[in-house]
Protein backbone atom coordinates (compact mmCIF):
# COMPACT_ATOMS: atom_id res chain seq x y z
CA UNK A 1 0.00 0.00 0.00
CA UNK A 2 1.83 3.37 -0.85
CA UNK A 3 2.07 6.27 1.62
CA UNK A 4 0.33 8.72 -0.67
CA UNK A 5 -3.05 5.56 0.32
CA UNK A 6 -2.50 5.55 3.48
CA UNK A 7 -2.54 9.28 4.06
CA UNK A 8 -5.48 9.66 1.66
CA UNK A 9 -7.33 7.25 4.00
CA UNK A 10 -6.36 8.96 7.33
CA UNK A 11 -7.56 12.35 5.53
CA UNK A 12 -10.57 10.17 5.11
CA UNK A 13 -11.07 8.63 8.13
CA UNK A 14 -10.91 12.53 10.13
CA UNK A 15 -12.91 14.48 7.28
CA UNK A 16 -15.56 11.91 7.18
CA UNK A 17 -15.99 11.31 11.31
CA UNK A 18 -15.47 15.60 11.43
CA UNK A 19 -18.94 15.43 9.23
CA UNK A 20 -20.87 12.84 11.15
CA UNK A 21 -19.71 14.81 14.65
CA UNK A 22 -21.02 18.34 13.11
CA UNK A 23 -24.47 16.16 12.45
CA UNK A 24 -24.35 14.73 15.67
CA UNK A 25 -23.61 17.77 17.56
CA UNK A 26 -26.37 19.72 15.38
CA UNK A 27 -28.99 16.92 15.10
CA UNK A 28 -29.33 16.15 18.89
CA UNK A 29 -30.77 12.71 18.30
CA UNK A 30 -28.60 10.41 19.12
CA UNK A 31 -31.50 7.29 18.90
CA UNK A 32 -32.47 8.21 15.57
CA UNK A 33 -33.81 5.04 13.67
CA UNK A 34 -33.33 2.80 16.96
CA UNK A 35 -33.18 3.27 21.09
CA UNK A 36 -30.62 0.49 21.63
CA UNK A 37 -27.67 2.31 22.41
CA UNK A 38 -29.28 4.62 24.83
CA UNK A 39 -30.60 0.80 26.55
CA UNK A 40 -26.59 0.35 26.83
CA UNK A 41 -25.79 3.58 27.85
CA UNK A 42 -26.41 2.89 31.90
CA UNK A 43 -23.73 0.10 31.36
CA UNK A 44 -21.72 2.29 29.31
CA UNK A 45 -21.91 5.15 32.10
CA UNK A 46 -20.95 2.62 34.95
CA UNK A 47 -17.56 1.70 32.86
CA UNK A 48 -17.01 5.79 32.36
CA UNK A 49 -17.53 6.64 35.94
CA UNK A 50 -15.82 3.64 37.27
CA UNK A 51 -19.50 3.15 39.41
CA UNK A 52 -19.97 -0.43 38.01
CA UNK A 53 -18.59 -3.05 35.24
CA UNK A 54 -21.30 -4.77 33.66
CA UNK A 55 -20.45 -7.01 30.79
CA UNK A 56 -22.46 -8.05 27.80
CA UNK A 57 -21.75 -11.68 26.93
CA UNK A 58 -22.24 -10.73 23.15
CA UNK A 59 -20.28 -8.33 23.05
CA UNK A 60 -17.15 -8.72 25.62
CA UNK A 61 -15.11 -5.90 24.46
CA UNK A 62 -17.92 -3.14 24.05
CA UNK A 63 -18.20 -2.16 27.35
CA UNK A 64 -14.62 -1.41 28.80
CA UNK A 65 -14.14 0.04 25.57
CA UNK A 66 -16.86 2.23 24.85
CA UNK A 67 -17.08 3.40 28.81
CA UNK A 68 -12.67 4.17 28.61
CA UNK A 69 -13.22 5.72 24.97
CA UNK A 70 -15.87 7.91 26.44
CA UNK A 71 -13.54 9.04 29.56
CA UNK A 72 -11.97 11.11 26.92
CA UNK A 73 -14.36 12.92 25.51
CA UNK A 74 -14.94 16.06 28.01
CA UNK A 75 -19.07 16.25 28.93
CA UNK A 76 -18.73 19.87 27.69
CA UNK A 77 -18.89 18.92 24.01
CA UNK A 78 -21.75 16.89 24.35
CA UNK A 79 -23.62 18.52 27.28
CA UNK A 80 -25.51 21.33 24.99
CA UNK A 81 -27.51 22.48 28.04
CA UNK A 82 -28.44 18.88 29.21
CA UNK A 83 -27.07 16.72 31.47
CA UNK A 84 -27.43 13.32 33.14
CA UNK A 85 -28.36 10.64 30.60
CA UNK A 86 -28.24 12.78 27.73
CA UNK A 87 -24.46 13.09 27.92
CA UNK A 88 -23.16 9.38 27.68
CA UNK A 89 -25.60 8.73 25.44
CA UNK A 90 -23.90 11.57 23.10
CA UNK A 91 -20.16 10.56 23.82
CA UNK A 92 -21.04 6.95 22.22
CA UNK A 93 -22.64 8.36 19.30
CA UNK A 94 -19.75 10.38 19.03
CA UNK A 95 -17.06 7.59 19.02
CA UNK A 96 -19.69 5.62 16.36
CA UNK A 97 -18.31 8.66 14.01
CA UNK A 98 -14.65 7.44 14.10
CA UNK A 99 -15.48 4.03 13.96
CA UNK A 100 -17.52 4.87 10.81
CA UNK A 101 -14.91 7.14 9.60
CA UNK A 102 -12.41 4.60 9.84
CA UNK A 103 -14.47 1.74 7.96
CA UNK A 104 -14.94 4.07 5.13
CA UNK A 105 -11.54 4.40 4.76
CA UNK A 106 -10.92 0.57 4.92
CA UNK A 107 -13.68 0.04 2.01
CA UNK A 108 -11.01 3.35 0.17
CA UNK A 109 -7.92 1.38 0.91
CA UNK A 110 -10.05 -1.93 -0.48
CA UNK A 111 -10.98 -0.24 -3.43
CA UNK A 112 -7.89 0.79 -4.59
CA UNK A 113 -6.34 -2.14 -4.72
CA UNK A 114 -8.78 -2.83 -7.90
CA UNK A 115 -9.29 0.91 -9.02
CA UNK A 116 -8.02 4.11 -9.66
CA UNK A 117 -7.50 6.82 -6.45
CA UNK A 118 -11.06 8.49 -7.71
CA UNK A 119 -12.85 5.37 -7.89
CA UNK A 120 -11.79 4.24 -4.54
CA UNK A 121 -12.74 7.45 -3.03
CA UNK A 122 -16.10 7.41 -4.88
CA UNK A 123 -16.47 4.22 -3.28
CA UNK A 124 -15.86 5.31 -0.14
CA UNK A 125 -18.17 8.56 -0.55
CA UNK A 126 -21.14 6.27 -1.44
CA UNK A 127 -20.04 3.80 1.26
CA UNK A 128 -20.22 6.87 3.72
CA UNK A 129 -23.67 8.10 2.28
CA UNK A 130 -25.34 5.02 2.65
CA UNK A 131 -28.14 5.83 4.77
CA UNK A 132 -27.36 2.93 7.42
CA UNK A 133 -23.97 3.77 7.62
CA UNK A 134 -24.87 7.38 8.27
CA UNK A 135 -27.66 5.99 10.53
CA UNK A 136 -25.54 3.68 12.75
CA UNK A 137 -22.28 6.55 12.48
CA UNK A 138 -24.59 9.61 14.42
CA UNK A 139 -26.89 7.31 16.53
CA UNK A 140 -25.58 5.56 19.16
CA UNK A 141 -26.18 1.56 18.22
CA UNK A 142 -23.43 -0.84 19.45
CA UNK A 143 -23.33 -2.21 15.68
CA UNK A 144 -20.92 0.62 14.69
CA UNK A 145 -17.29 -0.40 16.33
CA UNK A 146 -17.57 -4.31 15.42
CA UNK A 147 -18.59 -3.24 11.57
CA UNK A 148 -15.29 -1.25 11.54
CA UNK A 149 -13.33 -4.53 12.84
CA UNK A 150 -15.25 -6.06 9.90
CA UNK A 151 -14.17 -3.63 7.32
CA UNK A 152 -10.58 -4.11 8.08
CA UNK A 153 -10.89 -7.75 8.27
CA UNK A 154 -11.89 -7.72 4.94
CA UNK A 155 -9.41 -5.33 3.91
CA UNK A 156 -6.34 -7.64 5.57
CA UNK A 157 -7.24 -10.56 4.04
CA UNK A 158 -7.24 -8.84 0.49
CA UNK A 159 -3.77 -7.62 1.15
CA UNK A 160 -2.95 -10.75 1.81
CA UNK A 161 -4.11 -12.16 -1.56
CA UNK A 162 -2.20 -9.11 -3.27
CA UNK A 163 1.41 -9.19 -1.21
CA UNK A 164 0.98 -12.90 0.35
CA UNK A 165 2.56 -11.59 3.10
CA UNK A 166 1.98 -13.32 6.36
CA UNK A 167 1.56 -11.10 8.67
CA UNK A 168 -1.39 -9.45 6.92
CA UNK A 169 -3.29 -12.86 7.27
CA UNK A 170 -2.45 -12.73 11.32
CA UNK A 171 -3.83 -8.88 10.91
CA UNK A 172 -6.97 -10.38 9.90
CA UNK A 173 -7.34 -13.03 11.84
CA UNK A 174 -6.69 -10.11 15.00
CA UNK A 175 -9.54 -7.57 13.60
CA UNK A 176 -11.74 -10.47 13.11
CA UNK A 177 -11.76 -11.04 16.84
CA UNK A 178 -11.72 -7.95 17.58
CA UNK A 179 -15.25 -7.78 15.68
CA UNK A 180 -16.45 -10.94 17.28
CA UNK A 181 -15.59 -9.32 20.42
CA UNK A 182 -17.55 -6.06 20.00
CA UNK A 183 -20.54 -7.84 18.28
CA UNK A 184 -20.90 -11.09 18.10
CA UNK A 185 -23.70 -11.87 15.51
CA UNK A 186 -20.89 -10.43 12.79
CA UNK A 187 -18.49 -13.45 13.23
CA UNK A 188 -21.12 -15.64 11.29
CA UNK A 189 -21.79 -14.15 8.24
CA UNK A 190 -18.02 -13.51 8.11
CA UNK A 191 -16.72 -16.37 8.51
CA UNK A 192 -18.78 -18.52 6.50
CA UNK A 193 -17.70 -15.68 3.76
CA UNK A 194 -14.13 -16.61 4.57
CA UNK A 195 -15.17 -20.19 4.17
CA UNK A 196 -16.50 -19.47 0.44
CA UNK A 197 -13.41 -18.54 -0.35
CA UNK A 198 -11.69 -21.66 0.99
CA UNK A 199 -14.57 -24.18 -0.96
CA UNK A 200 -13.29 -21.49 -4.41
CA UNK A 201 -9.78 -22.07 -3.86
CA UNK A 202 -10.09 -25.77 -3.31
CA UNK A 203 -11.85 -25.85 -6.64
CA UNK A 204 -9.39 -23.49 -8.86
CA UNK A 205 -6.20 -22.75 -6.46
CA UNK A 206 -5.43 -26.36 -4.99
CA UNK A 207 -1.87 -25.20 -3.80
CA UNK A 208 -3.82 -22.03 -2.17
CA UNK A 209 -6.25 -23.90 -0.13
CA UNK A 210 -4.11 -23.70 3.08
CA UNK A 211 -4.57 -20.12 3.41
CA UNK A 212 -8.11 -20.54 4.94
CA UNK A 213 -7.52 -23.20 7.30
CA UNK A 214 -4.35 -21.17 8.46
CA UNK A 215 -6.24 -17.91 9.37
CA UNK A 216 -9.39 -20.08 10.99
CA UNK A 217 -6.39 -21.73 13.60
CA UNK A 218 -5.31 -18.44 14.30
CA UNK A 219 -8.21 -16.82 14.97
CA UNK A 220 -9.43 -20.03 16.94
CA UNK A 221 -6.27 -19.73 19.18
CA UNK A 222 -6.01 -16.19 19.69
CA UNK A 223 -9.68 -16.50 20.79
CA UNK A 224 -9.16 -19.58 22.96
CA UNK A 225 -6.07 -17.12 24.07
CA UNK A 226 -8.35 -14.09 24.97
CA UNK A 227 -11.17 -16.28 26.60
CA UNK A 228 -9.17 -18.26 29.21
CA UNK A 229 -7.40 -15.20 30.08
CA UNK A 230 -10.54 -13.36 30.42
CA UNK A 231 -12.16 -14.13 34.03
CA UNK A 232 -15.67 -13.04 32.89
CA UNK A 233 -15.22 -14.98 29.58
CA UNK A 234 -13.97 -17.84 30.91
CA UNK A 235 -14.21 -20.29 27.49
CA UNK A 236 -13.85 -20.42 24.21
CA UNK A 237 -17.57 -21.50 23.81
CA UNK A 238 -18.67 -18.69 25.54
CA UNK A 239 -16.51 -16.35 23.17
CA UNK A 240 -18.10 -18.07 19.99
CA UNK A 241 -21.25 -18.98 21.41
CA UNK A 242 -22.16 -16.38 24.10
CA UNK A 243 -25.25 -17.12 26.38
CA UNK A 244 -27.41 -14.50 24.65
CA UNK A 245 -27.03 -16.53 21.49
CA UNK A 246 -28.48 -19.68 23.68
CA UNK A 247 -31.50 -16.91 25.33
CA UNK A 248 -34.90 -17.88 23.34
CA UNK A 249 -36.44 -14.26 22.56
CA UNK A 250 -39.75 -13.75 20.80
CA UNK A 251 -38.10 -12.17 17.93
CA UNK A 252 -36.18 -15.11 16.98
CA UNK A 253 -37.25 -17.86 14.65
CA UNK A 254 -38.57 -18.05 10.82
CA UNK A 255 -42.20 -16.63 9.51
CA UNK A 256 -42.79 -15.47 6.13
CA UNK A 257 -43.35 -11.48 7.50
CA UNK A 258 -39.55 -11.69 7.75
CA UNK A 259 -38.95 -12.17 4.22
CA UNK A 260 -41.28 -9.16 3.43
CA UNK A 261 -38.87 -6.98 6.28
CA UNK A 262 -35.82 -7.99 4.75
CA UNK A 263 -36.74 -6.56 1.40
CA UNK A 264 -37.91 -3.70 3.49
CA UNK A 265 -34.39 -3.57 5.18
CA UNK A 266 -32.48 -3.74 2.20
CA UNK A 267 -34.83 -1.29 0.65
CA UNK A 268 -33.54 1.00 3.01
CA UNK A 269 -30.06 0.00 3.07
CA UNK A 270 -28.65 3.34 0.54
CA UNK A 271 -31.83 5.44 0.74
CA UNK A 272 -34.08 6.32 3.50
CA UNK A 273 -32.82 4.87 6.53
CA UNK A 274 -36.13 3.69 8.03
CA UNK A 275 -36.82 1.18 10.61
CA UNK A 276 -39.71 -0.08 10.16
CA UNK A 277 -42.01 -2.31 11.96
CA UNK A 278 -44.98 -2.07 10.18
CA UNK A 279 -44.67 -3.97 6.61
CA UNK A 280 -48.11 -2.58 5.66
CA UNK A 281 -47.29 0.61 6.43
CA UNK A 282 -44.08 0.77 4.40
CA UNK A 283 -45.62 -0.70 1.31
CA UNK A 284 -48.22 1.29 1.35
CA UNK A 285 -46.61 4.00 2.24
CA UNK A 286 -45.33 6.29 -1.06
CA UNK A 287 -42.36 7.85 0.50
CA UNK A 288 -41.07 4.61 1.53
CA UNK A 289 -41.43 3.01 -2.01
CA UNK A 290 -39.51 5.71 -3.87
CA UNK A 291 -36.77 5.29 -1.24
CA UNK A 292 -37.05 1.29 -1.51
CA UNK A 293 -36.99 1.54 -5.29
CA UNK A 294 -33.65 3.43 -5.56
CA UNK A 295 -31.98 1.39 -2.52
CA UNK A 296 -32.92 -1.58 -4.67
CA UNK A 297 -32.34 -0.56 -7.95
CA UNK A 298 -28.90 0.07 -6.21
CA UNK A 299 -28.10 -3.67 -4.66
CA UNK A 300 -29.64 -5.04 -8.00
CA UNK A 301 -26.63 -2.83 -10.31
CA UNK A 302 -24.04 -4.29 -6.82
CA UNK A 303 -25.09 -8.02 -7.08
CA UNK A 304 -24.73 -7.56 -11.03
CA UNK A 305 -21.85 -6.86 -10.47
CA UNK A 306 -20.61 -9.31 -8.32
CA UNK A 307 -22.55 -12.02 -11.01
CA UNK A 308 -20.45 -10.73 -13.64
CA UNK A 309 -17.12 -11.00 -11.58
CA UNK A 310 -18.18 -14.61 -10.74
CA UNK A 311 -19.03 -15.72 -14.34
CA UNK A 312 -16.03 -13.92 -16.37
CA UNK A 313 -13.30 -16.38 -15.52
CA UNK A 314 -10.88 -13.65 -17.11
CA UNK A 315 -11.24 -11.06 -14.80
CA UNK A 316 -8.79 -10.29 -12.03
CA UNK A 317 -7.98 -13.04 -9.28
CA UNK A 318 -8.75 -11.41 -6.06
CA UNK A 319 -11.53 -9.47 -7.87
CA UNK A 320 -13.52 -12.62 -8.77
CA UNK A 321 -12.43 -13.93 -4.79
CA UNK A 322 -13.89 -10.46 -3.78
CA UNK A 323 -17.19 -11.74 -5.46
CA UNK A 324 -17.35 -15.41 -4.05
CA UNK A 325 -16.69 -13.34 -0.70
CA UNK A 326 -19.29 -10.83 -1.19
CA UNK A 327 -21.94 -12.96 -2.79
CA UNK A 328 -21.22 -15.31 0.46
CA UNK A 329 -21.55 -12.32 2.89
CA UNK A 330 -24.82 -11.31 1.48
CA UNK A 331 -26.81 -14.84 1.52
CA UNK A 332 -25.43 -16.05 5.01
CA UNK A 333 -25.99 -12.19 6.52
CA UNK A 334 -29.90 -12.46 5.33
CA UNK A 335 -30.32 -16.01 6.31
CA UNK A 336 -29.15 -14.91 9.63
CA UNK A 337 -31.21 -12.05 10.44
CA UNK A 338 -34.80 -13.64 8.83
CA UNK A 339 -33.97 -15.39 12.11
CA UNK A 340 -34.24 -12.44 13.92
CA UNK A 341 -35.06 -8.80 12.87
CA UNK A 342 -34.04 -8.39 8.71
CA UNK A 343 -35.51 -4.57 9.02
CA UNK A 344 -33.20 -3.63 11.43
CA UNK A 345 -30.22 -1.37 10.37
CA UNK A 346 -27.76 -3.30 12.68
CA UNK A 347 -28.79 -6.07 10.69
CA UNK A 348 -28.22 -4.86 7.09
CA UNK A 349 -25.09 -3.35 7.67
CA UNK A 350 -23.01 -6.09 7.15
CA UNK A 351 -24.46 -8.28 4.22
CA UNK A 352 -25.07 -5.05 2.59
CA UNK A 353 -21.38 -4.59 1.92
CA UNK A 354 -21.85 -6.58 -0.92
CA UNK A 355 -23.35 -3.64 -2.39
CA UNK A 356 -19.85 -1.75 -1.80
CA UNK A 357 -17.73 -4.92 -3.14
CA UNK A 358 -20.41 -4.62 -6.18
CA UNK A 359 -19.30 -1.14 -6.99
CA UNK A 360 -15.83 -1.95 -6.53
CA UNK A 361 -16.28 -4.21 -9.44
CA UNK A 362 -18.42 -2.83 -11.61
CA UNK A 363 -15.72 0.84 -10.69
CA UNK A 364 -12.72 -1.84 -12.24
CA UNK A 365 -14.77 -3.04 -15.22
CA UNK A 366 -15.67 0.40 -16.34
CA UNK A 367 -11.77 1.90 -15.84
CA UNK A 368 -10.60 -0.48 -18.12
CA UNK A 369 -12.56 1.21 -21.19
CA UNK A 370 -10.69 2.85 -23.76
CA UNK A 371 -13.06 5.94 -24.14
CA UNK A 372 -11.61 8.70 -21.20
CA UNK A 373 -15.53 10.24 -21.59
CA UNK A 374 -17.19 7.67 -21.08
CA UNK A 375 -15.26 7.06 -17.62
CA UNK A 376 -14.97 10.64 -16.63
CA UNK A 377 -18.87 10.34 -17.75
CA UNK A 378 -19.66 7.74 -15.12
CA UNK A 379 -17.49 8.89 -12.74
CA UNK A 380 -19.59 12.67 -12.27
CA UNK A 381 -22.55 10.93 -12.43
CA UNK A 382 -22.01 8.40 -9.92
CA UNK A 383 -20.98 11.31 -7.55
CA UNK A 384 -23.57 13.28 -8.11
CA UNK A 385 -26.28 10.50 -7.31
CA UNK A 386 -24.65 9.61 -4.35
CA UNK A 387 -23.49 12.96 -2.92
CA UNK A 388 -27.29 13.99 -3.41
CA UNK A 389 -28.56 10.80 -1.65
CA UNK A 390 -26.05 11.24 1.49
CA UNK A 391 -27.49 14.92 1.56
CA UNK A 392 -30.75 13.65 1.27
CA UNK A 393 -30.49 10.77 4.10
CA UNK A 394 -29.29 13.93 6.77
CA UNK A 395 -31.65 15.73 5.48
CA UNK A 396 -34.08 13.43 6.99
CA UNK A 397 -32.59 12.66 9.71
CA UNK A 398 -33.11 16.41 10.33
CA UNK A 399 -36.97 15.92 10.33
CA UNK A 400 -36.57 14.33 13.96
CA UNK A 401 -33.98 17.21 15.16
CA UNK A 402 -33.85 17.54 19.16
CA UNK A 403 -35.62 14.54 20.26
CA UNK A 404 -32.62 13.93 22.68
CA UNK A 405 -33.44 17.06 24.41
CA UNK A 406 -37.05 16.83 23.77
CA UNK A 407 -37.87 13.35 25.12
CA UNK A 408 -35.21 13.59 27.75
CA UNK A 409 -37.29 16.21 29.22
CA UNK A 410 -40.52 14.40 28.85
CA UNK A 411 -39.18 11.75 30.56
CA UNK A 412 -38.51 13.85 33.76
CA UNK A 413 -42.28 15.32 32.93
CA UNK A 414 -43.74 12.32 32.92
CA UNK A 415 -42.42 10.77 36.19
CA UNK A 416 -43.89 13.85 37.59
CA UNK A 417 -47.29 13.14 36.51
CA UNK A 418 -47.00 9.25 36.79
CA UNK A 419 -44.61 9.24 39.91
CA UNK A 420 -44.07 5.09 39.78
CA UNK A 421 -44.82 4.72 43.58
CA UNK A 422 -48.48 6.01 42.82
CA UNK A 423 -49.31 5.38 38.93
CA UNK A 424 -48.74 2.33 36.10
CA UNK A 425 -47.84 3.25 32.80
CA UNK A 426 -48.60 1.42 30.14
CA UNK A 427 -47.08 1.77 27.08
CA UNK A 428 -46.39 -0.60 23.45
CA UNK A 429 -42.67 -0.44 24.60
CA UNK A 430 -41.17 1.03 21.38
CA UNK A 431 -41.82 4.42 22.03
CA UNK A 432 -38.51 6.56 22.00
CA UNK A 433 -39.42 8.53 25.62
CA UNK A 434 -39.94 4.71 26.52
CA UNK A 435 -35.69 4.29 26.56
CA UNK A 436 -35.75 7.34 28.46
CA UNK A 437 -38.25 6.55 31.10
CA UNK A 438 -35.62 3.97 32.18
CA UNK A 439 -32.75 5.93 32.11
CA UNK A 440 -34.17 9.05 33.47
CA UNK A 441 -37.16 7.26 36.11
CA UNK A 442 -35.91 4.40 36.69
CA UNK A 443 -32.11 5.20 36.32
CA UNK A 444 -31.59 2.46 34.32
CA UNK A 445 -32.28 -0.48 36.65
CA UNK A 446 -33.95 -3.08 34.58
CA UNK A 447 -35.90 -5.41 37.04
CA UNK A 448 -37.68 -2.28 38.66
CA UNK A 449 -38.42 -0.49 35.19
CA UNK A 450 -40.17 -3.97 34.37
CA UNK A 451 -42.02 -4.33 37.31
CA UNK A 452 -43.03 -1.00 37.75
CA UNK A 453 -43.57 -0.02 34.22
CA UNK A 454 -45.68 -2.48 31.61
CA UNK A 455 -44.82 -2.61 27.90
CA UNK A 456 -47.52 -4.19 25.74
CA UNK A 457 -44.42 -5.56 23.35
CA UNK A 458 -42.16 -7.55 25.77
CA UNK A 459 -44.46 -10.15 26.95
CA UNK A 460 -44.16 -11.87 23.16
CA UNK A 461 -40.31 -11.44 23.75
CA UNK A 462 -40.40 -12.66 27.06
CA UNK A 463 -42.02 -15.61 26.85
CA UNK A 464 -41.74 -17.07 22.77
CA UNK A 465 -44.58 -18.72 21.49
CA UNK A 466 -47.41 -17.67 23.85
CA UNK A 467 -50.61 -17.66 22.94
CA UNK A 468 -52.38 -14.13 22.72
CA UNK A 469 -54.80 -15.21 25.24
CA UNK A 470 -52.09 -15.81 27.66
CA UNK A 471 -50.26 -12.88 27.23
CA UNK A 472 -53.12 -10.74 27.74
CA UNK A 473 -53.52 -12.59 30.95
CA UNK A 474 -50.31 -11.37 32.30
CA UNK A 475 -50.73 -8.10 31.40
CA UNK A 476 -54.36 -8.44 33.43
CA UNK A 477 -52.84 -9.34 36.27
CA UNK A 478 -50.07 -6.95 36.23
CA UNK A 479 -52.49 -3.95 35.61
CA UNK A 480 -55.16 -5.77 38.18
CA UNK A 481 -52.49 -5.67 41.24
CA UNK A 482 -51.37 -2.21 40.53
CA UNK A 483 -55.44 -1.03 40.52
CA UNK A 484 -55.86 -3.25 44.04
CA UNK A 485 -52.45 -0.94 45.74
CA UNK A 486 -54.60 1.91 44.80
CA UNK A 487 -52.27 2.91 41.91
CA UNK A 488 -53.62 5.03 38.76
CA UNK A 489 -52.96 3.09 35.84
CA UNK A 490 -52.32 5.45 32.56
CA UNK A 491 -51.81 4.14 28.53
CA UNK A 492 -50.79 5.29 25.34
CA UNK A 493 -51.49 2.67 23.58
CA UNK A 494 -53.88 0.24 21.76
CA UNK A 495 -56.53 2.15 23.82
CA UNK A 496 -55.76 5.22 21.62
CA UNK A 497 -55.08 5.59 17.90
CA UNK A 498 -56.17 2.59 15.74
CA UNK A 499 -56.16 -0.69 16.97
CA UNK A 500 -55.72 -2.59 13.82
CA UNK A 501 -51.88 -0.17 13.72
CA UNK A 502 -51.54 -1.74 17.24
CA UNK A 503 -51.74 -4.99 16.12
CA UNK A 504 -49.50 -4.79 12.75
CA UNK A 505 -46.95 -3.39 15.46
CA UNK A 506 -46.51 -6.41 16.50
CA UNK A 507 -45.96 -8.98 12.90
CA UNK A 508 -42.58 -8.75 13.73
CA UNK A 509 -42.88 -11.14 16.98
CA UNK A 510 -46.23 -12.79 16.40
CA UNK A 511 -49.04 -13.97 13.65
CA UNK A 512 -52.13 -11.49 13.08
CA UNK A 513 -54.14 -14.19 14.92
CA UNK A 514 -52.16 -14.24 18.26
CA UNK A 515 -51.87 -10.08 17.35
CA UNK A 516 -55.85 -10.28 17.22
CA UNK A 517 -56.51 -12.45 20.45
CA UNK A 518 -54.40 -10.46 22.48
CA UNK A 519 -55.65 -6.87 22.06
CA UNK A 520 -58.96 -8.77 21.93
CA UNK A 521 -58.32 -9.49 25.53
CA UNK A 522 -57.26 -6.36 27.02
CA UNK A 523 -59.82 -4.48 25.29
CA UNK A 524 -62.75 -6.31 26.64
CA UNK A 525 -60.96 -6.14 30.12
CA UNK A 526 -60.20 -2.25 30.46
CA UNK A 527 -61.61 0.71 28.79
CA UNK A 528 -60.06 3.93 28.07
CA UNK A 529 -61.53 6.71 31.02
CA UNK A 530 -60.40 10.50 30.78
CA UNK A 531 -57.98 11.45 28.49
CA UNK A 532 -54.94 13.30 29.84
CA UNK A 533 -52.95 15.43 27.66
CA UNK A 534 -48.70 14.58 28.14
CA UNK A 535 -45.76 16.31 26.63
CA UNK A 536 -45.14 13.22 24.59
CA UNK A 537 -49.45 12.74 23.20
CA UNK A 538 -52.43 12.04 24.66
CA UNK A 539 -52.41 9.50 27.63
CA UNK A 540 -55.82 7.67 29.07
CA UNK A 541 -56.47 6.29 32.13
CA UNK A 542 -57.38 2.63 32.14
CA UNK A 543 -60.27 1.35 33.70
CA UNK A 544 -62.77 -2.16 34.21
CA UNK A 545 -64.32 -2.56 30.91
CA UNK A 546 -68.07 -3.53 31.77
CA UNK A 547 -67.96 -6.50 30.30
CA UNK A 548 -64.94 -7.63 31.20
CA UNK A 549 -64.41 -11.56 31.09
CA UNK A 550 -63.85 -13.19 35.05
Amino acid sequence: MSRRALLLAALLVLCVSAIYICIILKLDNTNIGTTNGLWKSAAIKGWETGAGHEFDNGEWLYGPLYGTLARLIPDRMVAAGTGGAVITVRKMAILNALFGGIASAAVFLLAIRFTSIAGALLIALAHASSAFVILNSVNSEDVIPAYACFTLTVLFLFEYFSLNRFALLFATAVACLLMTLLHWTLMIPCLAAVCALGIWLFRTERRKTWIIPAFLAIFLALAAIVATASRPIGSLKNLLYPVKAQTSKGYLGFAWTKVVYMFIGIGNYFCGGANSGDYYAALHNSTYLSWMVVSWSFTLAALAGVAVALAVPSINRNLRLLAVFGAALFCTGQAEHLYSQPQDPQSQIQPMFVCTIGLTILAERSERTRSRQFQRACGAALAGFVLSIGIYNVRLMFEKQGEDTRYDRAAIALARMFPPSSALVVSHGWEDWNTWMYIETFGGDWDRYRSQAVQLVMVFNDHPGISGDAAAELIVKQITDARNHSHRVVADTLWIGSRENFERSLSTLVDPRTARAYSDRLLATFRAGRQLETPVGPFVELEPAVTARP
